[in-house]
């Protein structure tokens, strides 16, 4: 359905995520990416099992490569292009923060769907009827719902709504 979102999103998501962070509850992480998830995706930086992927290299990634993880890792694994004009965004945004099975399944519960985290024909033919503004302002409270509950919650919580409100807002305007 929607491929004219991605350069949009990851542009947005650039500003979002920004550059180096050591979160004390969540690690180490640079433009949203964490060392593990950097080590899993070697190959799509084309670097080699024997690369080392060091913290300095986490410090060192720039937003190019970035955007390489953030398309095959998490807009291609949550099926992003498969979803309607904003709906794509919004589902992209939870799943950079929450991974692409906890993002198919608050969008799974934002339909009324049996919430599984595997995007299916079920899931997918759900879309074609779905009123798109009213999902993604479904999901953005599903979104704030589960966020909520984690243990990082508290001293994230201003950033973290803020980001759940506006990536609702900017969904529902490209929607």
């Amino acid at each position: 359905m929607a491929t004219a979102t991605w350069p949009l999103a990851a542009a947005k998501l650039g500003v979002t995520e920004g550059g180096y962070w050591d979160d004390p509850v969540g690690g180490p992480t640079n433009r949203g990416i964490t060392l593990n998830t950097l080590r899993s995706n070697r190959k799509v930086l084309g670097l080699s099992a024997a690369d080392a992927v060091t913290l300095a290299t986490l410090k060192a990634l720039t937003e190019d490569d970035a955007r390489k993880i953030w398309k095959a890792g998490y807009w291609d694994r949550a099926c992003c292009d498969r979803l309607p004009v904003g709906l794509d965004y919004a589902v992209f945004d939870v799943a950079i923060n929450s991974g692409p099975a906890k993002a198919i399944e608050l969008l799974q519960a934002a339909q009324g769907l049996h919430a599984d985290g595997i995007f299916g024909p079920l899931t997918e033919s759900s879309m074609k009827r779905a009123n798109i503004p009213l999902t993604i302002a479904r999901l953005g409270a599903l979104r704030l719902q589960f966020m909520t509950k984690l243990k990082n919650w508290k001293p994230n919580s201003a950033g973290w709504a803020v980001r759940v409100a506006t990536v609702t807002a900017d969904a529902i305007a490209l929607a």
